[in-house]
């Protein structure tokens, strides 16, 4: 069993967004299963979460497969399209729209200890700009480099979303990142890129049991005891 790195030499601390930072209110899968019921696609609710966080046109083009319908580009798009739309709207008018309690004071902690703090998604790039600024992340000057995976070639689990934010970022060494998200894509993501410390949250779209048996140095229930376990070390 390998050895994270310890807090003092990690320096970027990357996080997911729904489900991690931001809170969960299942509005990803709501939005993901009007989409496809407008499109008369057949819904499996334990498949559709079974691929959240993923590049969301993968996601689709997942879903699509799972039911054993076409999954060529052009219906591809079209459902794509009107999710996005779809989350965009949420995003910029709904009341529920939230920072995950005590990722603030997480936030803190980091930028108290002089870490950098990114965020990765597999949302679009606009619907992350559009969530940072909701929740008033920017103006507070928490996040240093935030990317979407339709700015790599790749979304998650491959790490390439991790490397463009160690890039912007000017963190050469993937030991001294830490990644942290609620779904098994995360842990897949983070074990891709061989970060210095994996983190799991359980309080996002996947339980305990659900993410225990992928590849992990740490499983939280709450942003709290990340700041514990990195204090403790």
């Amino acid at each position: 069993m390998r050895t994270p790195t310890p807090f003092r030499e990690l320096e970027l601390f990357v996080f997911d967004i729904a489900g991690t930072t931001l809170n969960h209110k299942n509005e990803v899968n709501a939005c993901f299963e009007n989409t496809l019921t407008k499109y008369n696609i057949p819904i499996d609710r334990a498949h559709l979460n079974s691929i959240m966080g993923y590049k969301k046109r993968v996601a689709i083009q997942m879903a699509l497969a799972h039911q054993g319908l076409d999954d060529k580009d052009d219906i591809v798009d079209a459902i794509h399209d009107d999710f996005l739309s779809s989350m965009n709207q949420y995003y910029e008018s709904s009341d529920e729209v939230e920072a995950e309690k005590g990722v603030s004071e997480l936030f803190d902690f980091l930028k108290d200890n002089g870490k950098k703090i990114a965020l990765d998604t597999g949302f679009s790039r606009s619907t992350a700009e559009i969530i940072i600024q909701r929740v008033g992340w920017d103006t507070k000057g928490y996040i240093d480099a935030f990317v979407g995976s339709d700015e790599v070639p790749q979304g998650r689990p491959a790490p390439f979303m991790i490397h463009r934010l160690m890039k912007e970022c000017e963190i050469e060494d993937v030991s001294k990142v830490a990644k942290t998200g609620d779904t098994p894509s995360d842990l897949l993501e983070g074990k891709e890129a061989m970060v210095g410390l994996n983190v799991g949250v359980t309080y996002g779209t996947h339980k305990a049991n659900e993410l225990k048996e992928y590849d992990h140095d740490l499983l939280i229930g709450h942003p709290v005891e990340l700041s514990e376990y990195l204090t403790n070390q």
